[in-house]
């Protein structure tokens, strides 16, 4: 706490005569007084629009989970490189399993673009997102890559290392969301736990048959 000296000149017209006084103000206590009459409100909406990216990321436990498994990932690549029939799947190689392959990548595909674009319009809002993708599930974006994508191609490539890509993916996402969990418990209190109760983390359930179990 300070102070800055405060000039007041004052003109007296029937003496025709003028004072000079000095007088000091407390800078703490006229900023406090400036900001709650004129700044509070513009601050808490700027908090209350940041109340979620203030503790999370765009990128969520996603640049975590990449990070450590990476490594294996890099292993699996290494390994097809030098021989691209290791861990070979054999009874994957028919009409079935092709179709099967190129459906669940479609489906893979659509559903990760449907979770980009309402993530990235809800998330700038601050609030939690619970429609589209995360009707069916609080994750969706990691189950579009583990569940659809990943095995997709697992399936088109009849190949077994590509398969256990994203079982080493879902341990790590098992581990990894807890954290992100908390944050959004800590943000959205009763709303995120009234979430929870009605949809999966990871499986897309549909809501209507989920309540019948």
């Amino acid at each position: 706490m300070f102070f800055i000296p405060i000039i007041r000149i004052s003109f007296y017209p029937n003496t025709h005569s003028t004072a000079v006084s000095c007088h000091p103000m407390n800078t703490n206590s006229h900023s406090k007084r400036y900001s709650g009459m004129v700044l509070s409100k513009p601050i808490d909406l700027l908090k209350k629009h940041n109340k979620m990216s203030n503790n999370m990321t765009l990128g969520g436990i996603g640049p975590k989970m990449a990070l450590i498994s990476l490594p294996y990932i890099s292993l699996c690549f290494v390994l097809l490189s030098q021989n691209p029939t290791f861990l070979e799947i054999g009874i994957l190689k028919n009409s079935v399993a092709y179709w099967s392959g190129i459906s669940l990548l479609s489906i893979g595909f659509i559903f990760y673009l449907n979770t980009i674009i309402v993530f990235l319009k809800d998330f700038k809002q601050g609030k939690l997102i619970t429609r589209g993708p995360f009707s069916l599930c609080r994750n969706p974006l990691y189950t579009s890559i583990i569940l659809l994508i990943l095995p997709g191609f697992g399936i088109l490539f009849h190949s077994g290392i590509i398969l256990s890509i994203p079982v080493v993916l879902y341990l790590n996402f098992k581990i990894s969301i807890h954290g992100e969990s908390i944050i959004l418990k800590r943000t959205f209190g009763s709303q995120y736990d009234e979430y929870c109760s009605r949809v999966r983390e990871f499986l897309p359930v549909p809501r209507r048959i989920r309540n019948k179990q």
